[in-house]
């Protein structure tokens, strides 16, 4: 019977989350869902769904192990000054406002405390997700987003490895000798951590081109690690322990690779942890949850992204920017849930408690959805009233130089724009580059070149660049919508205007000529075309050499 309540668990949480996935909603709706409808028909054991709460472990345990091995550390050292601060503001101004919240509803402040923790974390794979479906993941807002994101995530690691501490003393947020001695375990093997990253990339040279047996040692050290870190003896659990294997091959050449052959056993695990979660909701929802369940909905979906456009337009962003970003912050994560099941394991949370977070999170996983989907729409509606929010000067956008007269306007300066530059350079002509990516303003401006730093989909961010004097306009930017905007701009502001725009697919090239573009990029058509002629004109690859030599000394520039 085992076997079968376990497999029936699976089916059924998978049959609701392909449902969720036609309905455009996130699958982990259909696996509360599951847990749930399981938990009120009764047809699975208490001792099955022990079982399946222990499989749900290892979920955990990959779930943080995928979140360190996207954390490289290189990454986060080169986040920005205004990430960081996004991100450390976001959190401190919504925990406040969340405990502030907390507190009226009448939870005591250890309870409080959880909940304001739990409202400020918001879900970077659902953001992720959300934004990739857009094609908004490269934009200026959604980089924001995500990198403050990574940043919000690794201030949750600290906060479990606290919460590690406060499990190990007695009493709520207890700070004896067994506290202080887990965080400096944590501390410790934090560090032992970093330094263990610079060594095992080369251990995974071995791995490297025995594809099963990467996979094979990934499993063993993803798993190995987190049950070590959850020996009494160390007593930082397996999240913790999940996160420390990851992030020590965050570093590695391979990292993509095990990501991409770990994913789908996480998915199969962490189904079953939001199945347990579903089936350890109250089924006697009284009023008491529903209304307080209602009001943190409505802090995560209103409060929120009021509070992240208010920072963002502190930090000098312009109104569009700030209500795209915060819209994308409008749900719980998955941390604020591991946190709740955390509080609930110390005694610190009711099972109630863990049931108004776990509607939280069903209710603004779907409120996000929309918001980020028809973000267009709701900006359109609120466009007058955001430019309120624009009372510091702008750092989008810039003087627009007034003795450039019919000039080029080159949208994006990293990559296929960085050899346009070169060519641009080279035979003299006036141009000035659009980009949204602070380290490449960073190192174009410093070569002395003109850029102006924004979001090409800003009314003053184009007026900036000169659109109605340039002479031709060339855009690198990958995002449909972004393209059409600036054809249609350059068609209205001055028709003679050539436009140069890059598609990704074949069906967006065709679309973008019928619409009028002047030539349409297609990557992968220029490099065939390039890499053909050289071919053709040196059968014996000599000049490889110097190509290759060219290409290193840019990517020199590009990853100082």
């Amino acid at each position: 019977m085992l076997f079968t309540e376990i497999v029936l668990t699976i089916v059924l949480a998978s049959l609701l989350g392909i449902l969720m996935i036609l309905l455009k909603q996130p699958s982990i709706l259909g696996y509360i869902l599951a847990g749930v409808v399981i938990a009120a028909a009764g047809f699975v054991s208490n001792e099955s769904l022990d079982v399946v709460s222990a499989l749900s472990s290892i979920g955990i345990a990959f779930l943080l192990f995928m979140v360190g091995l996207e954390m490289n550390l290189e990454k986060i050292r080169h986040l920005g000054k205004d990430i960081v601060l996004l991100g450390i503001l976001q959190t401190v101004f919504i925990v406040a406002a969340g405990f502030g919240v907390s507190r009226l509803l009448g939870f005591g402040a250890t309870p409080a405390v959880y909940l304001a923790f739990g409202l400020s974390f918001s879900s970077t794979i659902i953001v992720v997700k959300l934004l990739s479906e857009k094609k908004d993941l490269n934009s200026l807002y959604g980089r924001l987003v995500v990198g403050s994101m990574v940043f919000e995530d690794f201030l949750a690691i600290l906060m479990l490895i606290f919460l590690e501490g406060v499990g190990a003393s007695s009493g709520a947020f207890g700070f004896g000798g067994d506290f202080i001695i887990t965080i400096l375990k944590g501390l410790v093997l934090f560090g032992a951590t970093i330094v263990l990253s610079r060594f095992m990339p080369k251990a995974l040279d071995f791995f490297g081109g025995k594809s099963e047996m990467l996979f094979l040692f990934s499993l063993a050290w993803g798993l190995g690690i987190a049950a070590l870190m959850d020996l009494p003896i160390i007593g930082l659990g397996i999240v913790i322990g999940g996160f420390l294997a990851g992030l020590s091959l965050a570093s590695s050449a391979e990292h993509y690779e095990i990501s991409g052959k770990i994913r789908w056993i996480r998915d199969l695990f962490i189904l079953l942890f939001f199945v347990v979660l579903g089936a350890q909701m109250s089924l006697e929802l009284n009023w008491e949850v529903l209304l307080r369940a209602s009001v943190f909905s409505g802090f995560v979906l209103v409060i929120s992204p009021i509070i992240s456009m208010f920072i963002m337009s502190l930090l000098g962003y312009k109104s569009r920017t700030a209500f795209f970003a915060s819209l994308s912050t409008a749900q719980i994560s998955e941390f604020s849930l591991v946190v709740a099941m955390k509080g609930f394991n110390l005694g610190h949370l009711t099972q109630n408690d863990v049931s108004v977070m776990i509607i939280v999170a069903a209710v603004t996983i779907v409120g996000s959805s929309y918001y980020v989907m028809h973000g267009d729409r709701l900006y359109a509606f609120f466009k007058r009233s955001l430019k309120l929010l624009e009372f510091r000067k702008s750092r989008e956008g810039g003087a627009f130089i007034e003795e450039y007269k019919d000039h080029i306007v080159l949208i994006g300066g990293h990559r296929l724009g960085e050899n346009i530059i070169k060519a641009l350079v080279d035979i003299g002509e006036d141009f000035v580059i659009i980009d949204f990516d602070p380290q490449i303003i960073k190192i174009l401006r410093s070569r002395g070149l003109a850029v102006i730093y924004g979001d090409i989909a800003e009314d003053d961010v184009r007026e900036a660049a000169g659109f109605s004097k340039a002479r031709l306009v060339i855009s690198t930017a990958p995002s449909f919508e972004d393209n059409v905007v600036i054809l249609e701009t350059a068609r209205r502001d001055n028709p003679r205007t050539r436009v140069i725009l890059r598609a990704e697919s074949d069906l967006d090239a065709r679309d973008l000529y019928d619409l009028g573009a002047d030539y349409v990029l297609l990557p992968y058509f220029l490099g065939g075309e390039y890499l053909g002629r050289m071919l053709e004109d040196d059968k014996s690859c000599r000049r490889l050499a110097a190509v290759k030599k060219r290409d290193l000394e840019l990517l020199k520039d590009r990853c100082p």
